[in-house]
Formats: structure tokens, C-alpha cells, sequence
């Protein structure tokens, strides 16, 4: 069970703003301390959750954030795609941007042959067979 010591110094590593040493000054042990927490695997493994925990919140965030500013987003790119002012390689830019976004990235269109080295002639298994039992008859006769 960790301690509520460890704990706020989970908490505090997590977020990324302060030094081991600032994080050992702030929750009242040394850096020594903090290290050897970190090999514990009680306190290894939830400093790990918490870690991806905080990513993921933030990640979250970060993708809520650029989904409420998309529309103003392609509203922009669209008004420089259009702006006669703007140089024709910005606008061309934007168009192929809006493009790709649109139709996908345009790919080099790649020739493929595809030959069959098969030879197609008709094979008699019949036959095959019939000369089988020829050769094995030849060998019978000869170890006689």
C-alpha cells in the first residue's frame, strides 16, 4: 500500500514540471528516496498508470481543442485558397491541401505486369503413370 508521501509524489512526477530534487524538496524526502520508490513495483506501476492516464487526458484535451476550431480551421484554409491577394503558391498550396484532406494524397500511379512463368502445356497422368510403372518394371528386371 503506498503512503500518501508517495502519492503526492506520484502525482507531482507525473505532471513533468519539477525535478526529482523539487519533487523530494516538496514532499519531504530526498531524491535518494524517490529512486528508490521508483524501483518498488507497487509504486512503478502506478506512477506508470498515472502516466498514461495523464497522456491520455491531455491527448483527450488536445483532440477536443482542434475538433471545436476544425470548421474555422478549413474556413481559413478555404478563404487563403481563394484570396487573390495571397501569392499563387500559398493558394495552390491550400488547394492541394483541401484536396488531399478531401480525396486522399494523390499516389504515383505504379505499372504492374504480372507474367506467368507456368508452362500451360496439358499434362497426361495417365501416361506419367504408365511410364512409372515402365521404369520401375526396368529396375525390378535389372536388380534380378
Amino acid at each position: 500500500m503506498l503512503t500518501n508521501q508517495q502519492i503526492e509524489c506520484i502525482e507531482n512526477l507525473v505532471v513533468g514540471t519539477m525535478t526529482v530534487a523539487e519533487v523530494a524538496n516538496k514532499v519531504g524526502c530526498t531524491s535518494r528516496v524517490i529512486y528508490k520508490w521508483k524501483n518498488n513495483g507497487e509504486f512503478k506501476a502506478e506512477l506508470d498508470k498515472r502516466s498514461l492516464d495523464f497522456k491520455s487526458g491531455i491527448i483527450q484535451e488536445a483532440q477536443d481543442l482542434l475538433t471545436s476550431k476544425l470548421g474555422v480551421a478549413i474556413k481559413n484554409i478555404v478563404d487563403i485558397a481563394n484570396d487573390k491577394n495571397t501569392s499563387d503558391k500559398v493558394r495552390l498550396d491550400a488547394n492541394q491541401y483541401l484536396v488531399n484532406r478531401i480525396l486522399g494524397n494523390t499516389t504515383t500511379k505504379i505499372e504492374q505486369n504480372i507474367t506467368d512463368s507456368k508452362d500451360d502445356t496439358y499434362i497426361d497422368i495417365d501416361n506419367l503413370l504408365d511410364d512409372l510403372e515402365e521404369e520401375q518394371e526396368e529396375v525390378i528386371e535389372v536388380a534380378n
